[in-house]
């Protein structure tokens, strides 16, 4: 009898150990079906995996990024006008020994901020003096450098850059060969003449030595459209090149004073640069261009061709029998 009251009180022990473990798997269930306890539950399993991936493969990952950083090209700088030296046109093979130097559309002093896009280019064909007189300086300090070479395509711009490129290309201490393609005109040949040397096409423009302030002022119509303009200044000649007044007598004659004496000074570093007679120079300082042909025959250029004659030109006379290999 006690053996059979042992036993049953064994199976009510396991019968309430089995309710116990019922009720707890449901309470469980319960709080794992609860919403909130299930994302918990599933951010941390979560974080977990993560961190096994991490520890797995963060090594890896570490390895790509470094070699990426490595042969990383970086981005182009603004060029502002400088050239680079990249070997174009005759220079395909071989070590650079001639700096080229590209002068396009407008010359002015300096190229400001504002002249740039978005993408870091122009928005207008221009060069900046300051940007050739550096190239020059740079190109003297190069031993690999044996000449200069002078691209020209402009109609001119700012008389004081046309002065400065000349002064520096005529102080150069490498021998400076410059050559006119369709213009090379104004402030453009200004600078040329301080080569030692110009080419030209038969029918390149060449010369328009002269100076012009030439503008459209605005009086007339803003008189019609009824607008006044109020003179606001200190000094009788403040506003005088206002485009909303017109000139008066005395603004006319001090204007057209500075003309003739930057005029003089083209002629006076014309005829010096290309050893010229000044007489002579006066005589075909008159805004016009010259085709090569007449050029060369009133002495503004000294031979008629391009670049390849340039280039022979530079081998025979400069690099000793070496090819031309100019960077721009």
């Amino acid at each position: 009898m006690n053996n059979q009251k042992e036993d049953f009180e064994e199976e009510d022990s396991n019968e309430e150990g089995n309710l116990r473990v019922r009720k707890d798997w449901q309470n469980f269930k319960k709080i794992i079906l609860n919403r909130n306890y299930l994302i918990v539950f599933i951010a941390i399993s979560i974080f977990i995996i993560d961190l096994v991936v991490l520890n797995n493969f963060a090594p890896y990952f570490i390895d790509q990024f470094e070699s990426s950083q490595i042969n990383k090209t970086e981005p182009p700088i603004l060029k502002e006008n400088k050239p680079d030296l990249v070997e174009t046109a005759s220079s395909t093979v071989g070590i650079c020994n001639v700096q080229g130097i590209n002068i396009h559309g407008d010359l002015i002093t300096y190229i400001p901020a504002t002249d740039y896009n978005e993408s870091g280019s122009l928005k207008a064909d221009e060069t900046a003096s300051e940007n050739v007189y550096f190239t020059v300086k740079n190109a003297e300090k190069d031993d690999k450098i044996k000449a200069i070479v002078l691209e020209i395509d402009s109609t001119g711009g700012d008389p004081v850059a046309g002065e400065e490129i000349a002064k520096v290309l005529k102080s150069s201490s490498k021998p400076v060969v410059a050559y006119i393609r369709a213009v090379g005109a104004s402030a453009a040949y200004w600078a040329a003449t301080g080569a030692g040397r110009i080419f030209a096409s038969e029918t390149s423009a060449v010369g328009s030595i002269g100076v012009t302030y030439s503008y459209v002022d605005n009086a007339e119509s803003n008189k019609q459209d009824g607008y006044t303009f109020n003179d606001l200044a200190t000094g009788k000649f403040k506003n005088i090149m206002n485009r909303n007044k017109s000139l008066t007598a005395e603004e006319r004659d001090l204007v057209m004073k500075d003309l003739f004496k930057t005029h003089d000074l083209f002629v006076k570093k014309v005829a010096e640069n290309r050893k010229l007679d000044i007489n002579k120079v006066k005589e075909l300082a008159t805004g016009w261009a010259y085709n090569g042909v007449d050029s060369l025959n009133y002495g503004l250029i000294d031979e008629l061709g391009g670049l390849d004659e340039v280039s022979a030109y530079l081998k025979n006379n400069i690099l000793d029998g070496s090819e031309a290999n100019i960077c721009w």
